[in-house]
């Protein structure tokens, strides 16, 4: 079973340019959270941060966003995972991390409704020479970098421990979208 998947050019950059728009112009833009920090020994904004804003797939101007990056993720799991998923993606997060934010070493999955959730994908929106550090990092068993590639959708199981490291300089730009199970990972 690979760690991650990674599926090029899923978005192209005026696709990725609408998003960056779109989400900046939220009115909801708010600090990031993260809630395990505890379980990792952290507050949450030592854990994280970021600002982000929630993308509603009701949202008129994201409905091809929706279509199109549903269908890549339930691809991407029958090819690699079969995980049973409920067949839904929750809103997307756009995520902005400024010069020296970053989001340390978690999981996506966890108590509650976390419990339920199987893939993450996540997607760079601007191009990786808008901004220097910010890498997507995924430990398997030893932390590697991700891609940097515009567009690219990396597709990884949910239990996977995974990091965006401090944004050395620029700005980095991502979205962020979950599918969740009817059961829980036992």
């Amino acid at each position: 079973m690979p760690v991650c998947t990674i599926i090029p050019n899923v978005l192209n950059k005026e696709e990725c340019q609408t998003i960056i728009e779109i989400g900046l112009k939220q009115s909801n833009l708010e600090t990031g959270t993260a809630i395990e920090g505890a379980k990792y020994g952290k507050s949450s904004s030592e854990m994280r941060d970021c600002m982000v804003s929630w993308l509603s797939h009701d949202d008129k101007e994201l409905g091809w966003l929706y279509k199109k990056t549903l269908s890549t993720m339930r691809q991407a799991n029958e090819a690699n995972w079969e995980f049973t998923l409920d067949g839904e993606l929750e809103h997307s997060q756009f995520t902005v991390y400024y010069e020296s934010n970053h989001f340390d070493w978690h999981t996506d999955n966890g108590d509650g409704d976390l419990k339920f959730r199987k893939l993450t994908s996540t997607m760079l929106l601007n191009d990786p020479n808008d901004y220097s550090g910010g890498d997507l990092e995924l430990s398997a068993p030893l932390p590697r970098p991700a891609p940097r590639m515009q567009g690219a959708m990396i597709i990884f199981p949910t239990y996977t421990l995974h990091r965006v490291t401090p944004v050395l300089s620029g700005t980095r730009y991502s979205l962020v979208q979950w599918m969740s199970g009817k059961q829980a990972f036992t």
